[in-house]
């Protein structure tokens, strides 16, 4: 097994695409950072240019051939965007935990991802959903839905010095579980439309990672819980 493993690391260390995922996850993260310190207008600037690109590619992959299930996916898109939408504009109208969202939602989703990518190349074992994401492993999964579940606690942690008292640690870390198995899921939809209209990449876009659908399929469902949790918490 220690053999095995170690063969794990050294194989995951030579990966020719590692350089490139690199790389543009440090773009992305530059972009990320851009996003949080601009303007209201600015960043309603910028998810409308995403929307637009996430549309182009949906409509680019699913061709001429477009079924109810296409559809449904640019539903997906389209509810993520706007779900992220409202939540940004709620941290310019004086709504404190709108900007800790915001970040639940970023880290949620960059945690989720980098924690299922490496635990699952790493680890390996069990692949549950062979004919949609043949890549995918339990331990991947696991992997990131234990650390992107702990992204809400800890940003209480830092933010707020009573999330010691259970009713401050308890709803972070129900919400930290919900987004991370809805960027999961989110991964899982995308790769199961790729499959559908028969594409390896929603496009081309960031070298390594493919097209912005690929890099924000799970962003779109984080958003959709954030905003649901947000609209609970204000009822």
């Amino acid at each position: 097994m220690v053999v095995s493993f170690h063969n794990r690391v050294a194989g995951f260390l030579n990966l020719s695409d590692l350089k490139l995922r690199i790389m543009s996850s440090i773009a992305l993260a530059i972009f990320a950072v851009f996003f949080w310190i601009s303007s209201r207008d600015v960043s309603l600037v910028l998810i409308s240019l995403i929307y637009s690109v996430l549309f182009f590619e949906w409509h680019h992959a699913s061709k001429n051939k477009k079924s109810f299930f296409d559809y449904c996916v640019l539903f997906y898109i389209t509810l993520g965007t706007l779900s992220f939408s409202v939540i940004n504009l709620l941290r310019y109208q004086g709504f404190f935990e709108a900007k800790i969202h915001i970040l639940d939602v970023i880290l949620g989703t960059i945690v989720t991802d980098t924690a299922a990518y490496f635990s699952g190349r790493l680890i390996g074992g069990y692949k549950p959903f062979p004919s949609i994401s043949p890549n995918k492993t339990i331990s991947g999964y696991l992997g990131g839905l234990f650390f992107g579940g702990l992204v809400p606690l800890f940003l209480c942690h830092v933010i707020f010095s009573e999330f010691q008292i259970a009713r401050y640690w308890f709803p972070p870390l129900v919400l930290g579980v919900m987004i991370a198995v809805s960027v999961l899921a989110g991964d899982l939809l995308q790769s199961a439309f790729k499959r559908k209209n028969g594409v390896k990449d929603t496009g081309n876009l960031l070298p390594g990672h493919g097209g912005l659908f690929d890099r924000f399929d799970g962003m779109l469902g984080a958003s959709i819980i954030v905003f649901s949790f947000i609209m609970v918490s204000l009822l």
